[in-house]
């Protein structure tokens, strides 16, 4: 499934993941750049229940992703993880991706608010036309 939705910031796209008939998580690609994305990345994802994480959702999902997010034009894509979350990280490796910075968080940004200090991001080179 599609959603398009506008968090204010600039538009991006949400598909929700499904695995044996139901709903296991979903995917965001922000089709826009902004300072924020230096430090949340373009990319996002969730898999919800416990019982549905390391099964290789959201690897599939990135990696069924890549026509769409050339046919929107990007070459490279940033994926940032807290560098507290090693299973974010080894889908951000299994999908190709290259750690190009560890940050500090800055203060104002919404996901120092949910807990983050120190993030890892990635670049992923989806290819181009």
């Amino acid at each position: 499934a599609l959603e398009h939705a506008n968090d204010g910031r600039g538009p991006k796209y949400v598909f929700y993941i499904k695995a044996g008939g139901e709903w296991v998580g979903w995917v965001h690609v922000k089709v826009y750049y902004s300072i924020r994305c230096r430090h949340d990345g373009q990319i996002g994802y969730m898999i919800d229940d416990e019982k549905n994480r390391n099964r290789g959702y959201a690897t599939k999902a990135l990696l069924a992703l890549r026509p769409f997010l050339r046919r929107c034009g990007f070459k490279k894509v940033l994926i940032n993880t807290d560098i507290d979350n090693p299973p974010s990280r080894r889908v951000c490796e299994k999908v190709g991706a290259r750690l190009v910075e560890v940050f500090d968080t800055p203060t104002w940004t919404g996901i120092y608010a949910q807990g983050q200090r120190q993030g890892c991001k990635y670049e992923w080179d989806v290819g181009g036309e």
